[in-house]
């Protein structure tokens, strides 16, 4: 007997079980018309974005030189997908990506040393300078009248100065999706109690959490993926 997805999801609300979407349909949930994507890499979260329907406008943000030129081969043929060469910060700089093998864990944070503790598959071995602008310094030239903006940043515990960056147009954004950890692994990355009460402060609430990066065989939560809406923005 076959059964619809929307027929599975009834039937287990029916016996006390809630089916949660993956964060990428949570943040859909938002109907946006341009997504932000902070630390693309080289694409996936943009990509799963298209695969899930989304036809909006998309900008993606990457540093690392090898990393874009991937980034430039997926968006290729999207005439709605943005692409800058660039990391977004707190302040104008330019400044050291630690690389590592695992192209996606880079970041302008070096590993400290509970990273082997955790992530001891993760090597890096070497640094590139990377130019870095704030994201409310380059908006008016980003934005085109979208009304509903969401803004994705996944920085390898970056994110509070990309949050930093952004402060004179927080309020300009629907919801806000970011990686948090549970367990810090970069020198200077705030825990995840420090970034949920920055975004609280600038009138975001937490409405929903995943699992991002979760230790075996405990099922310990190392990193989180957290979406933030509004307050006065519903759910």
């Amino acid at each position: 007997m076959l059964f619809s997805i929307g027929r599975v999801h009834d039937l287990l609300r029916r016996v006390g079980y809630e089916v949660i979407p993956l964060p990428v349909a949570r943040l859909l949930r938002r109907r946006p018309d341009l997504v932000l994507d902070v630390g693309a890499n080289e694409g996936q979260f943009a990509s799963d974005l298209r695969r899930r329907g989304y036809r909006g406008r998309i900008i993606s943000f990457e540093p690392v030189p090898a990393v874009f030129e991937k980034l430039k081969e997926h968006a290729r043929d999207d005439s709605a997908w943005e692409l800058h060469h660039l990391a977004l910060g707190a302040e104008a700089a330019t400044l050291p990506m630690h690389v590592s093998n695992f192209t996606a864990s880079s970041s302008i944070l070096p590993p400290s040393e509970r990273m082997g503790e955790f992530a001891g598959h993760l090597a890096f071995e070497s640094t590139v300078e990377v130019p870095v602008r704030r994201l409310d310094a380059l908006f008016g030239d980003l934005h085109r009248g979208e009304e509903r903006v969401v803004l994705k940043v996944d920085t390898q515990g970056y994110e509070r100065a990309v949050i930093a960056g952004a402060d004179g147009v927080l309020d300009r954004l629907d919801a806000v999706m970011l990686e948090l950890s549970m367990v810090p692994l970069y020198e200077g990355e705030p825990p995840a109690e420090a970034l949920l009460a920055t975004l609280r402060d600038r009138g975001f609430s937490p409405a929903y959490f995943a699992p991002a990066f979760v230790q075996k065989p405990s099922r310990r939560w190392i990193q989180a993926d957290v979406v933030f809406v509004r307050d006065d923005g519903g759910a």
